[in-house]
């Protein structure tokens, strides 16, 4: 369970650096540092607490420990909402703060999941919660790639 959290940390959200001089590229690049300090701030929590899953991890210590990834995200999330976009991204921005709460839900779907005492839908919660992680990653890149070119013209 460790590396399917883990591997949320691969998307970048990260946006290109707009050319220095005018003031629409000084917005962008006052953008792009706050959306990057932001999922610094990110990484580094899902970092810490995907070190929480191991394999000798019982199912309760997993839920408290998707508590506290469902914490992390509502952050991040309130961080994100905190940025003011460029015009020309700001429904791309919404869309991405959409998708990173979205995948918050997800996770409290997993956390109740994962507190079953059926094995079955435990491991059903953990199946989810891998495409619940891999359908946030594409639509975060799809996202952060549409972010790219807006900003590039």
């Amino acid at each position: 369970m460790r590396r399917v959290l883990a591997a949320l940390l691969v998307i970048a959200l990260a946006v290109a650096v707009a050319g220095c001089g005018d003031k629409g590229a000084k917005q962008s690049n006052a953008y792009v540092d706050s959306v990057n300090s932001a999922q610094g701030a990110f990484a580094d929590q899902l970092d810490r607490l995907s070190r929480n899953f191991t394999a000798a991890s019982t199912p309760e210590q997993d839920q408290r420990t998707l508590g506290s990834f469902k914490a992390a995200v509502d952050q991040a999330v309130q961080r994100l909402k905190a940025i003011k976009p460029p015009d020309r991204v700001r429904a791309l921005h919404r869309q991405l703060v959409a998708t990173i709460a979205a995948y918050g839900d997800d996770i409290a779907k997993a956390q109740r999941g994962f507190g079953s005492s059926s094995p079955s839908t435990r491991l059903k919660a953990q199946t989810e919660l891998r495409t619940a992680i891999t359908q946030t990653g594409d639509r975060i890149n799809s996202t952060i790639q549409q972010i790219n070119q807006k900003l590039r013209s």
